[in-house]
Order: structure tokens, then C-alpha cells, then sequence
């Protein structure tokens, strides 16, 4: 049997640009898949949502993005079931428009 260095060969004949690309492809792709809710989790934060929005909240809303996590503050103002999107205004009274898809985590009064 042959032994070789295996894929450590094939990388001497890649740019460093494209390594660094496939190594935060493979991280963002392994991220996403260990990021998803089961259907508990999904009730609760929904539950949560529409208590923020009745008892006018504040909250903290945990977003997945590529590469990371993002924390949005503020009131939720407005939620669309249609275009599955959540409308919070920040301390500073500016809209940001988040993805249901895109929400692992809510915190009630931050």
C-alpha cells in the first residue's frame, strides 16, 4: 500500500487566499448546522416575543450570523409572519428588521 501525505500535499499548490477561504467556508458551515432549535425551543422563544410585545419589554435578541454571533437591543415594535421578520427599535429609536430564521436566543429586560 501506498502511503502519501493525503490533502497536506494538495495545499502547497493552493494560495493562501483560498485556504484561509475554505477553512472559514468549513467553520461557517459547521456553525449553522449545530445553531438550529428544536420545535420547544421555537414555542418558547415565540412565547417570548409576544410577551415582550404586550408588556413592552426590552430585550436582547440573539442572531446567528456567517462567522458569529450578534446581540440586537431594544423593543420589539412589530412582527411579520408573513415575511417571518421581528422589528426592533434600539435605545437610539432606529428600526433593524431581523429574521425569524436568524434568531437562536432572547433575553427578556437587558
Amino acid at each position: 500500500m501506498i502511503k502519501d501525505r493525503g490533502s497536506i500535499k494538495w495545499t502547497a499548490m493552493m494560495l493562501p487566499e483560498h485556504v484561509k477561504q475554505l477553512r472559514d467556508w468549513e467553520r461557517e458551515e459547521a456553525w449553522l448546522e449545530n445553531t438550529e432549535l428544536d420545535e420547544q425551543q421555537l414555542e418558547e422563544m415565540n412565547q417570548q416575543i409576544f410577551l415582550a410585545m404586550e408588556e413592552a419589554r426590552k430585550v436582547a435578541v440573539l442572531c446567528r450570523k456567517p462567522l458569529g454571533e450578534k446581540a440586537i437591543q431594544g423593543l420589539i415594535h412589530y412582527y411579520d409572519p408573513h415575511h417571518r421578520l421581528l422589528r426592533i427599535m434600539n435605545a437610539e429609536g432606529k428600526r433593524q428588521d431581523v429574521p425569524l430564521d436568524a434568531i437562536i436566543g432572547i433575553e427578556m429586560d437587558v
